[in-house]
């Protein structure tokens, strides 16, 4: 598998778990794991924007 086809597998599944988090945002480990994602593939603004997001549904005593 070239670099380019692993990134676009790789993009497509965060994709996919992006979509998820959207109907189910009661997934803790969901999105964990999308904002370490976006952190491996350097999209830090969807990093931040996806730890917005996830505090928002678990603000706990961060907020």
């Amino acid at each position: 598998m070239s670099a380019g086809d692993r990134t676009a597998m790789i993009e497509g599944m965060v994709g996919s778990l992006a979509e998820k988090l959207k109907t189910e945002p009661k997934n803790f480990e969901g999105w964990m794991r999308i904002i370490r994602s976006y952190s491996v593939l350097g999209q830090k603004d969807k990093a931040t924007d996806a730890l917005k997001q996830g505090l928002a549904v678990f603000p706990g005593r961060w907020q």
